[in-house]
């Protein structure tokens, strides 16, 4: 088979089967489950680059395909399902097709943009990356679900796209984020466990109109 297959591996392509299952959930008007799929995509994403650092024999090849395999599972998990979830929450708008139109395309311009940078540092031999240039596309999934959580709460099913605008919007402005190290993750991770915390307790009062009925 073609292909590069090892362990580190396996976390990435779990987070792309779980995007499957949230897009799934929300079709079927299960927005609760929905969101906690897609902070499992957020989760594997969190370390699936942790993991593939602790084998130090892949070749470069392997290695390369990571990166773009990262970048292709992080399109569908992070910018076309916060896309299909706006659709199924908030219906066909022409502010639901807007913000999932430009989640989409910010994504495949910064990932795109992304591995090309890669592909020069790695010429370069420069060290590892310090900065994100703009927000990364997986914030998406620490920003939708509280965003659709909030907007159900004011009955307001415009909130989620007007945010999700807002996040394209930074995910191809040259402003530096410092990429999370050590204790950065662990609190990264407390949030997104929060996040999943809050999504249980509340999540059935986001339906497709955007309020509890």
């Amino acid at each position: 088979m073609i292909g590069y297959y090892n362990y580190t591996v396996v976390l990435t392509y779990l987070g792309l089967l779980a995007s499957l299952g949230s897009a799934a959930s929300a079709i079927n008007g299960n927005f609760r489950l929905s969101m906690i799929f897609m902070l499992i995509c957020g989760f594997a994403d969190m370390f699936d680059g942790v993991i593939a650092r602790t084998d130090k024999k892949r070749s470069e090849n392997a290695k390369r395909f990571g990166v773009q395999i990262d970048s292709l599972c992080d399109m569908s998990c992070f910018c076309c399902l916060p896309a299909v979830f706006m659709l199924c929450l908030c219906g066909v708008s022409a502010l639901s097709l807007i913000a999932g139109g430009m989640i989409m395309l910010s994504g495949v311009i910064r990932l795109g943009y992304f591995n090309v940078q890669e592909i020069n540092r790695e010429l370069e031999n420069e060290g590892r990356r310090e900065y994100y240039d703009g927000l990364p596309v997986t914030a998406s999934a620490l920003i939708l679900p509280p965003a659709a959580l909030l907007g159900a709460l004011m009955g307001a099913n415009w909130f989620s796209p007007a945010v999700m605008i807002i996040a394209a919007v930074l995910n191809v402005t040259r402003v530096k984020i410092k990429k999370p190290r050590g204790k950065w993750i662990l609190i990264m991770l407390g949030i997104g466990t929060a996040i999943a915390v809050l999504v249980l307790v509340f999540g059935g009062k986001v339906t497709a109109s955007g309020v509890n009925v």
